[in-house]
């Protein structure tokens, strides 16, 4: 007659207390049917049952969680991971690593979408990341994959990403660099600074050619052109514009020329002098105090004219 094995279980209800079991030892929930073991340091674990308590053995420095679910039923299919120094999770093409200093709370591995929060410090997400609702990220942002955000993203740091969507709003408080196209659909119109479908605080540095499909408003106090070449189409420049019919007529309108003589800056130019009896246009050459509101010049600094003039008829 064959000899037959018998394996002898301890019996229970719940977890056996640690160093209850030796390591191997087996023991049964006779309640819950669940069956448990201990590792090395007698930490007793589940083997089986509704619930799984993973720890590590030996000098392992992570573990691999794999889920098998009854697609029909769609049961028994979520992952809860509670601690652990360094825990790797591996399923559906998606892989999220979490090192020493990081704590991921829950996940919920039904298809493709992280449905629940993930705290973590250094994430990397080879797959597609869906987040539909704020994500707050402290640290650098690289995506080289498609991303997309129905709610707001918030990047303190740098923000480097490929094809991204964000149907909601972005806050990039620090550099952000778009290596290709940037695209803004709003047709919000402009009637200040603050704004429009773009708007910035800050200044504006362009280096190639800027082109304004609509009118184009300075409100600082100095424009500055140092190109070669302008050209204007309008036929009639326009000095002056903020006189109105309500205002004294107190400011010449013109324009000068600058020019420097051993090592002294001059001006040169016409202007309509609204101090003159006839309110003349007045030619003034050598002028040392830069035209304001107003041009003073002496006799003395009248310019010199070549020209036809034909009083014509009346």
């Amino acid at each position: 007659m064959a000899r037959q094995a018998l394996i002898k279980l301890r019996r229970g209800t719940g977890l056996p207390a640690n160093n209850v079991l030796a390591e191997g030892e087996l023991a049964i929930d006779i309640a819950a049917k669940k069956l448990y073991s201990a590792n090395s340091l007698g930490v007793a674990f589940t083997l089986s049952g509704d619930q799984y308590d993973l720890v590590q053995s030996g000098n392992a420095t992570h573990g691999i969680i794999t889920l098998t679910v009854d697609n029909n039923t769609l049961s028994n299919d979520n992952v809860i991971i509670t601690g652990g120094d360094d825990v790797v999770v591996a399923g559906n093409s998606s892989i999220i690593n979490v090192n020493v200093t990081s704590t991921l709370d829950s996940v919920l591995t039904r298809g493709n979408t992280s449905t629940s929060e993930i705290g973590v410090g250094n994430t990397t997400i080879t797959g597609f990341i869906n987040v539909s609702s704020s994500a707050n990220i402290g640290g650098i942002v690289e995506a080289r994959a498609n991303v997309t955000v129905n709610g707001q993203l918030i990047v303190s740091n740098t923000a480097d990403l490929g094809n991204t969507t964000v149907n909601g709003f972005i806050n990039v408080s620090s550099t952000g660099n778009f290596g290709n196209v940037v695209t803004i659909t709003s047709d919000s119109g402009a009637t200040s600074t603050s704004t429009g479908a773009l708007r910035v605080t800050g200044g504006v540095g362009i280096g190639e050619n800027l082109y304004v499909g609509g009118n184009l408003y300075v409100q600082g106090v100095t424009t500055q052109v140092s190109s070669t070449t302008v050209t204007i189409s309008d036929n009639l420049v326009k000095l002056a514009a903020n006189q109105t019919g309500t205002d004294e007529d107190l400011v010449d309108a013109g324009w000068y020329m600058t020019y420097d003589v051993s090592n002294a800056q001059k001006y040169s130019g016409v202007v309509r002098d609204t101090s003159h009896v006839n309110k003349a246009f007045v030619f003034f050459e050598g002028v040392s105090g830069e035209p304001g509101s107003t041009v003073s010049y002496s006799n003395a600094e009248l310019a010199y004219i070549e020209a036809i003039i034909d009083g014509g008829t009346y």
